[in-house]
């Protein structure tokens, strides 16, 4: 056991975990036509052969193509039932690519491995292990799914001197300065072998452009057979391509809060 999941097990409360959440998956409208075409079914990646979402909250950071202008390049999240995937290879605390590009190096000590950072399974085969470990890190780190989804960690944890990983992680989640803030940096990563087929079950909310809701009978008609999905239009695609991230977390939120996975927002609960 690595010194994340140590200091997780020594201040989780296993007793008042949160409700477990729904993974999200980001794409781009390019790569989304082959997931509609392939039975709607989302493929490992080829190069790494691994599926990649993040858990209960989107995290997209705009690249120069998403300036242009382009559909394809338009975002689109996938809120996906947690049960749809079998097998759980790895959780890491933060988007790992993001880590190993470098794009969080201030935060963190320069030789440490993205490894330091994985948290434990006990049996990565079980639904009840890989459920309990994603409901303990939240609890532990962030205490509810609110503060959690909106990147608020527990006040008052004091990790080890030597804890550098967990010290370096809550430094980076709780960083304020607008300029370098990443979303990616305090949401948990989850990556399967398996590949993710999206069914009326499955399948819990989509955010799509305008465009493709309103121009793309090859979505429509696959879309008649989902009809518990909710469907929020992405109006914002041709205008502000940076508001994504932002316009993705407001809908997925009200989504969650909804459904009673988000606890209520104790500055305006009675």
């Amino acid at each position: 056991m690595n010194h994340v999941s140590q200091f997780i097990a020594s201040v989780a409360d296993a007793t008042h975990l949160p409700k477990l959440l729904p993974l999200v998956h980001t794409t781009d409208a390019f790569s989304f036509r082959s997931i509609l075409q392939d039975d709607f079914t989302i493929r490992p990646r080829m190069d790494k052969e691994l599926n990649y979402f993040f858990y209960g909250r989107p995290a997209y950071r705009p690249t120069q193509l998403n300036f242009s202008m382009m559909v394809a390049h338009a975002p689109i999240f996938l809120v996906i039932n947690f049960a749809a995937i079998r097998e759980i290879r790895r959780i890491f605390l933060l988007d790992s690519g993001a880590y190993t590009r470098g794009l969080f190096d201030k935060y963190f000590p320069n030789k440490m491995p993205i490894t330091n950072l994985e948290v434990a399974i006990a049996d990565r085969t079980s639904k009840v292990a890989i459920d309990q470990t994603v409901r303990m890190t939240v609890q532990a780190l962030y205490g509810t799914n609110r503060n959690y989804y909106y990147g608020v960690p527990r006040q008052g944890l004091l990790p080890d001197s030597l804890h550098f990983e967990v010290k370096s992680y809550l430094r980076l989640a709780s960083a304020t300065e607008s300029a370098q803030f990443d979303e990616r940096g305090s949401v948990i990563e989850i990556s399967t072998a398996d590949a993710v087929q999206l069914t009326p079950e499955s399948l819990l909310a989509i955010i799509v452009p305008d465009e493709i809701l309103n121009g793309s009978t090859i979505f429509t008609d696959r879309l008649k057979n989902f009809p518990s999905t909710t469907v929020m239009p992405d109006q914002l695609f041709r205008f502000q391509a940076g508001y994504f991230a932002a316009l993705a977390v407001e809908r997925v939120g009200a989504f969650l809060t909804a459904r009673g996975l988000l606890e209520p927002d104790s500055r305006t609960a009675q």
